[in-house]
Protein backbone atom coordinates (compact mmCIF):
# COMPACT_ATOMS: atom_id res chain seq x y z
CA UNK A 1 0.00 0.00 0.00
CA UNK A 2 1.44 3.41 -0.90
CA UNK A 3 1.67 6.36 1.46
CA UNK A 4 -1.43 7.88 -0.14
CA UNK A 5 -3.22 4.57 0.34
CA UNK A 6 -2.18 4.45 3.99
CA UNK A 7 -3.51 7.95 4.60
CA UNK A 8 -6.74 7.13 2.78
CA UNK A 9 -7.13 3.97 4.86
CA UNK A 10 -6.54 5.94 8.04
CA UNK A 11 -9.22 8.47 7.09
CA UNK A 12 -11.66 5.74 6.11
CA UNK A 13 -11.07 3.87 9.34
CA UNK A 14 -11.50 7.04 11.39
CA UNK A 15 -14.72 7.82 9.54
CA UNK A 16 -16.16 4.32 9.90
CA UNK A 17 -15.05 3.19 6.43
CA UNK A 18 -14.63 -0.33 5.14
CA UNK A 19 -10.89 -0.76 5.71
CA UNK A 20 -9.84 -2.37 8.98
CA UNK A 21 -6.96 -1.52 11.28
CA UNK A 22 -4.76 -4.33 9.95
CA UNK A 23 -4.99 -2.88 6.45
CA UNK A 24 -3.80 0.58 7.49
CA UNK A 25 -0.92 -0.35 9.83
CA UNK A 26 2.59 0.26 8.58
CA UNK A 27 5.42 -2.20 8.99
CA UNK A 28 7.76 -0.45 11.42
CA UNK A 29 11.17 -1.94 12.06
CA UNK A 30 13.95 -1.01 14.44
CA UNK A 31 17.14 0.98 14.00
CA UNK A 32 19.98 2.10 16.23
CA UNK A 33 19.91 5.66 17.59
CA UNK A 34 22.84 7.68 16.24
CA UNK A 35 23.43 9.42 19.57
CA UNK A 36 22.87 6.85 22.32
CA UNK A 37 22.95 3.51 20.49
CA UNK A 38 19.53 2.42 21.82
CA UNK A 39 17.24 0.34 19.65
CA UNK A 40 14.48 2.69 18.44
CA UNK A 41 11.76 2.61 15.82
CA UNK A 42 12.78 3.10 12.20
CA UNK A 43 9.72 5.31 11.66
CA UNK A 44 10.38 8.64 9.98
CA UNK A 45 7.57 10.99 8.92
CA UNK A 46 7.25 12.01 5.29
CA UNK A 47 8.54 15.40 4.15
CA UNK A 48 5.03 16.84 3.65
CA UNK A 49 4.18 15.87 7.23
CA UNK A 50 7.36 17.39 8.62
CA UNK A 51 6.80 20.63 6.73
CA UNK A 52 3.18 20.83 7.89
CA UNK A 53 4.06 20.31 11.58
CA UNK A 54 7.08 22.61 11.58
CA UNK A 55 5.16 25.39 13.35
CA UNK A 56 4.26 23.06 16.23
CA UNK A 57 7.89 22.36 17.25
CA UNK A 58 8.03 25.44 19.49
CA UNK A 59 4.59 24.76 21.00
CA UNK A 60 3.42 22.05 23.38
CA UNK A 61 5.10 18.76 22.64
CA UNK A 62 1.93 16.65 22.89
CA UNK A 63 0.32 18.71 20.10
CA UNK A 64 3.30 18.04 17.82
CA UNK A 65 3.18 14.32 18.59
CA UNK A 66 -0.58 14.11 17.94
CA UNK A 67 -0.29 15.99 14.63
CA UNK A 68 2.43 13.63 13.37
CA UNK A 69 0.51 10.54 14.55
CA UNK A 70 -2.67 11.72 12.82
CA UNK A 71 -0.92 12.62 9.57
CA UNK A 72 1.10 9.40 9.37
CA UNK A 73 -1.44 6.97 10.92
CA UNK A 74 1.04 5.50 13.39
CA UNK A 75 0.62 4.81 17.12
CA UNK A 76 1.36 7.71 19.44
CA UNK A 77 4.05 5.80 21.39
CA UNK A 78 6.03 5.28 18.14
CA UNK A 79 5.85 9.02 17.42
CA UNK A 80 6.90 9.85 21.00
CA UNK A 81 10.00 7.69 20.61
CA UNK A 82 10.81 9.35 17.25
CA UNK A 83 10.38 12.86 18.70
CA UNK A 84 12.54 12.06 21.73
CA UNK A 85 15.45 10.60 19.77
CA UNK A 86 15.29 12.41 16.41
CA UNK A 87 13.75 15.87 16.91
CA UNK A 88 14.55 17.02 20.45
CA UNK A 89 17.68 14.84 20.92
CA UNK A 90 16.90 14.09 24.56
CA UNK A 91 18.85 10.86 24.71
CA UNK A 92 22.32 10.89 26.22
CA UNK A 93 25.12 11.11 23.68
CA UNK A 94 27.56 8.22 23.98
CA UNK A 95 31.12 8.68 22.76
CA UNK A 96 33.60 6.05 21.73
CA UNK A 97 36.98 5.89 23.45
CA UNK A 98 40.23 5.68 21.52
CA UNK A 99 42.05 2.44 22.45
CA UNK A 100 45.39 4.13 21.71
CA UNK A 101 45.26 7.37 23.76
CA UNK A 102 42.00 7.10 25.75
CA UNK A 103 40.46 10.32 24.42
CA UNK A 104 36.82 10.63 23.33
CA UNK A 105 36.21 9.91 19.66
CA UNK A 106 34.05 12.28 17.60
CA UNK A 107 31.15 9.78 17.49
CA UNK A 108 30.35 6.31 18.77
CA UNK A 109 31.29 4.79 15.41
CA UNK A 110 34.37 6.88 14.64
CA UNK A 111 37.20 4.89 13.09
CA UNK A 112 39.93 7.50 13.59
CA UNK A 113 40.92 9.45 16.70
CA UNK A 114 41.12 13.23 16.26
CA UNK A 115 43.69 13.55 19.08
CA UNK A 116 46.34 10.95 18.15
CA UNK A 117 45.15 10.13 14.58
CA UNK A 118 45.15 6.41 15.32
CA UNK A 119 43.06 4.60 12.74
CA UNK A 120 40.86 1.53 13.20
CA UNK A 121 40.01 1.20 9.50
CA UNK A 122 42.15 -1.92 9.18
CA UNK A 123 43.64 -4.38 11.62
CA UNK A 124 47.18 -3.53 10.50
CA UNK A 125 49.11 -1.03 12.72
Amino acid sequence: MTLVGIRRACRLSANGGQLGKAQMERKLGLRECDRCGASITSFCPSLPTLSSVGNYVKGPRDVLERKIAEAECVPLDVVREYVRHRIFLECEKVFGICPNCGQHLATRRARQCLACYASRHTDAP
